[in-house]
């Protein structure tokens, strides 16, 4: 969790949960909901901070937009009793892509979270339109900006900004990195900068800070690293060749116990000996060490999405942009 400190508060940031997400692929089946559980111990643990003054969701409660009522619930039961057992903790939970839907015809988990949680001065659920958290003693002003499945981002700090406000943080959920035709969720630097110097931004899932003129830029990174591709430290996700592994459990048997492992086999290795991991993958790569570059398909079944997709993963693109990716390419396909 990042800490920052603004006129004497402390405010607690939380990336993205991604609560509910299954952990399957490797996982043996003894080991299923062990990453589970490490979420809800990460995400109370981190709730009950001692000393914060601001815990905030930067986005992405929940995986998916639709949840079992059970992840919901619990989540519902970790706020409440964080609001009941610190009478001066603010919590505010900013509304992410994963949590709402362009299909206005369907209810997501998030939505019903709302619905549960009455929002007041020290709980607030963002939903369609900005919310601001004032502290008048401190003079620490928050203007807090949700995704929007229909309002792009820089509408949405307008709306926040109408008003000639100035804030000393604001909070969002944008794209770190923005294609020029689709800049639907942007930062809003432009909108932003007569207003504010310190932005915080969930989203993207690999943590960094960064200057854009006068104006800090925090990525929260998400709550625990969820792929290879967003683990730069290894503290979760490892790859190593054969060898490597053999040699690592030699010398510690123990050290992939709550690791997922991918290992590297070059043609005609493969894994035959225990390994105790969390999770254990592999992929093939060549004699002298590099990857395959595989992306052959049959002439009648070619399937461009897949062949995208199979890109995509190869590269450790993160989850969150595959996705915008693909929709780009499935919109701009449809309407050729």
């Amino acid at each position: 969790m990042k800490i920052i400190e603004l006129h004497g508060k402390k405010i607690g940031l939380i990336g993205d949960p991604h609560l509910g997400r299954k952990f399957e692929t490797g996982v043996p089946l003894d080991r299923r909901g062990e990453r589970e559980e490490s979420q809800w111990a990460q995400v109370e643990e981190e709730l009950n901070t001692p000393g914060l003054d601001v815990v905030i969701f930067v986005g992405d409660v929940f995986d998916q937009f639709a949840v079992p009522n059970a992840v919901v619930m619990r989540f519902f039961k970790l706020i409440m009793d964080a609001y009941n057992a610190h009478p001066d903790l603010h919590i505010v939970v900013i509304r992410g892509n994963h949590d709402a839907s362009r299909d206005v015809d369907k209810v997501s988990s998030y939505a019903i979270l709302a619905r549960m949680i009455e929002s007041g001065d020290r709980l607030i659920i963002t939903e369609d339109s900005p919310e601001i958290l004032e502290f008048y003693e401190s003079v620490l002003r928050i203007g807090l900006l949700p995704w929007h499945p229909f309002i792009n981002s820089r509408e949405m700090a307008e709306f926040l900004t109408k008003d000639g406000l100035e804030f000393d943080l604001v909070v969002g959920h944008w794209d770190r990195v923005t294609f020029e035709d689709e800049p639907h969720n942007c930062i809003p630097f432009n909108e932003l900068r007569p207003y504010c110097k310190l932005l915080v931004s969930g989203h993207d899932h690999n943590a960094c800070e960064y200057k854009n003129g006068d104006m800090e830029v925090i990525y929260t990174g998400s709550l625990q690293p969820y792929s290879h591709g967003e683990d730069a430290d290894h503290e979760r996700y490892v790859t190593m060749t054969l060898d490597e592994v053999r040699a690592k459990i030699e010398e510690d048997p123990s050290f992939f116990h709550d690791k997922a492992l991918r290992v590297s086999l070059k043609p005609g290795e493969r894994v035959d000996f225990p390994i105790d991991a969390w999770a254990i993958t592999t992929k093939l790569i060549q004699n002298n060490g590099e990857d395959f570059v595989d992306i052959s398909v049959q002439a009648e079944s070619f399937d461009t999405t897949d062949v995208i997709s199979r890109c995509l993963t190869k590269n450790e693109v993160t989850a969150p942009t595959a996705e915008k990716v693909l929709a780009m390419y499935k919109e701009r396909h449809n309407a050729a």
